[in-house]
């Protein structure tokens, strides 16, 4: 098993870039697109955390249909169809899925390795519980060489 993560600061994103766009819509576009470019070769099925199940559908048609990503050479926009999606995505209750419950440590150590808990909250994890992962990084969603920091962490913005 292999494991990315995408982490936005929705403070510094809504500071730095003045977006309107939901967090959660730039979180699974990037997700989508890294999905798409790193399983090129193989069949693809998404299953989240039950929440938002017809928003998480209609995003995952969008990106079978009509994906892009950004040029590695910073030249706009690639046109790139995810046609490896293999179904609509599948909603579960992650209080009755292990696998879901990895996912969100998963997420929440990936958060707080460029982001630690303030000095008065205690800690779920700790800071560098991320780096345990260490062989289960998924880098090649990340060009650490070009893009300094965490392995396997696609950061926003």
């Amino acid at each position: 098993m292999k494991a990315f993560a995408v982490v936005i600061d929705k403070a510094e994103a809504r500071e730095r870039v003045g977006t309107k766009r939901a967090s959660s819509d730039i979180a699974w576009e990037y997700l989508l697109q890294r999905l798409e470019r790193s399983f090129r070769r193989s069949e693809v099925l998404v299953v989240h955390d039950e929440g938002d199940a017809l928003t998480i559908r209609n995003r995952c048609r969008k990106a079978r249909r009509a994906g892009s990503a950004g040029s590695a050479f910073g030249t706009g926009l690639l046109n790139v169809p995810f046609r490896n999606l293999l179904d609509d995505p599948v909603p579960r209750v992650s209080q009755q899925s292990y696998f879901l419950q990895l996912a969100d440590l998963n997420a929440y150590a990936a958060f707080r390795r460029p982001y630690p808990p303030p000095p008065h909250r205690g800690k779920v994890v700790p800071e560098r519980m991320w780096d345990f992962l260490d062989g289960a990084h998924m880098t090649v969603v990340r060009n650490t060489d070009r893009y300094p920091g965490p392995p396997a962490i696609v950061p926003w913005p």
